[in-house]
């Protein structure tokens, strides 16, 4: 009899544990007519939002069989971002603009299911997570700007054009609160605040005259007043916001940029002013998702980091976090030790750091395509130059998935000179241990070892100082 009560109860928690694990997964299926069978589908699940944080993130692939795919995955939180895009096989460029238009941004919750049927270039959603996918759709999908964007003395028109799109996107969002869940109502809210908040995006790529032109042209721009439209102080109250990164990147962090930085002449973010400014004016779960971005974001530009990350840790609640701090902690503190990595140059050859013991080691992280890549060689090769001879060693680390694509990249000195130890990832780019061990998220990434193996910390980007900080934290390591 006992046994039996046993055997039962087992079965009992079997049976709840299945219909857990079943409840916590979604199914995003499609049929995609206009592909072809070669194409792959590629799907991210990021539970912190676009651009969230590559540790969390989640990627699938699946081949197109008779034009059909059919995920079936768990979501490590209730409720998710998702991006859904289709690319030809071999990345070759025919169906570009199908494919753009293809693409799927949407949020979904656990336990929910979407059907994509796609006809003549169209998207037709259905699916208890339907609802969710139109409406993102529609406040996703960005309003054609009628003038060029690379012009400075447009920034009045781009001002205006994202105070009437933030409207146009709210007016429509407020139409659909009553069919979607608090949750994706309120991420959507913080997607279309972000039109509003992100207008620094416009100026992030301009210097000297261009920045003063077009910061001259917009001083007696008036913003409509956001709170007409969404009670701010409110909102950014809700826990959900932790889980936005559009709000938080793009629109609140380039509000500061605009007012803090740009409007002054400034193009670079002093992290000490920014950290006192998020912390003095946000409170609960968006002051720590903002306080996260600034030194998750900001890691690579050779700021002094560690007590940041220690306030941060001490006051952070959310256990995701913990990880990623103490990971940037140990790449980017000054006096850790580096990672001792090994990798093969271009004629085969191997290389490890602890071979290079008793020198000042410069690592430069690119890739074939990347335009600040380009634009820092120049500055790199005149850096080169003043130590040619000294006890310098600069390795320029390739994160290509092709050596085909890398030595030809080589070859044309558009991205590192004959003075440098080229090295490659094996193809396994982001993903190579060497990567992960230095928390190399994007290019260029640059670091500094000393001669006693220990990171010396991260530089400023050179084409922002013309390698000024690059050179000057050689020189102090070398003169040790």
């Amino acid at each position: 009899m006992k046994k039996n009560q046993l055997l039962l109860c087992i079965c009992t928690l079997f049976m709840a544990h299945t219909a857990f694990c079943q409840n916590k997964k979604v199914i995003i299926e499609g049929q995609m007519n206009s592909l072809k069978d070669s194409d792959k589908v590629t799907l991210t699940i990021d539970p912190y939002g676009a651009p969230g944080f590559d540790d969390l993130r989640k990627t699938y692939v699946l081949p197109l069989v008779n034009h059909k795919f059919r995920f079936s995955v768990a979501l490590p939180k209730s409720l998710s971002r998702f991006e859904l895009i289709f690319t030809e096989k071999g990345d070759k460029r025919a169906y570009a603009n199908l494919r753009l238009k293809l693409r799927v941004n949407s949020y979904i919750e656990q336990g929910q299911h979407l059907i994509i049927t796609e006809n003549n270039g169209m998207n037709i959603f259905s699916g208890s997570a339907a609802k969710n996918a139109i409406v993102a759709h529609e406040v996703n999908t960005q309003i054609k700007v009628p003038f060029e964007m690379v012009n400075p003395k447009n920034g009045l028109l781009f001002l205006k054009h994202s105070d009437s799109t933030f409207m146009a996107k709210l007016k429509y969002l407020k139409t659909k609160k009553r069919v979607l869940s608090p949750d994706v109502y309120d991420l959507l809210t913080a997607d279309v605040l972000a039109y509003y908040y992100g207008k620094g995006l416009f100026f992030c790529w301009m210097t000297g005259d261009k920045l003063k032109t077009a910061m001259e042209l917009i001083k007696d721009y008036k913003a409509i007043k956001v709170d007409d439209y969404v009670n701010t102080s409110m909102f950014n109250k809700k826990k959900i916001l932790m889980y936005s990164g559009s709000y938080t990147k793009f629109g609140i962090l380039q509000q500061y940029l605009l007012d803090s930085c740009y409007k002054r002449g400034k193009t670079d973010l002093q992290l000490p002013k920014a950290y006192a400014y998020f912390s003095k004016h946000y409170t609960g779960a968006l002051k720590e998702r903002l306080l996260m971005n600034l030194l998750y974001l900001y890691k690579d530009l050779g700021m002094v980091m560690q007590p940041y990350i220690n306030n941060t840790l001490a006051i952070a609640t959310n256990q995701d976090f913990f990880p990623i701090l103490n990971d940037v902690k140990r790449t980017r503190v000054k006096g850790v030790t580096a990672y001792n990595f090994t990798l093969k140059d271009v004629d085969g050859n191997t290389h490890r750091l602890s071979d290079y013991k008793g020198k000042v080691v410069v690592m430069d992280f690119w890739f074939t395509g990347c335009g600040a890549c380009r634009e820092s060689a120049p500055i790199l090769d005149s850096i080169e130059n003043v130590y040619k001879g000294k006890e310098v060693v600069f390795f320029s680390i390739n994160t290509d998935r092709k050596k085909e694509e890398w030595l030809p990249a080589i070859a044309s000195h558009q991205y590192t000179s004959d003075k440098t130890i080229n090295l490659l990832t094996d193809g396994m780019a982001l993903k190579h241990i060497v990567s992960i061990k230095y928390g190399v998220t994007a290019a260029p990434t640059y670091f500094i070892i000393g001669k006693e193996g220990k990171l010396s910390g991260n530089p400023v980007f050179p084409v922002l100082d013309n390698g000024q900080d690059l050179s000057y934290k050689i020189k102090q390591e070398l003169d040790k």
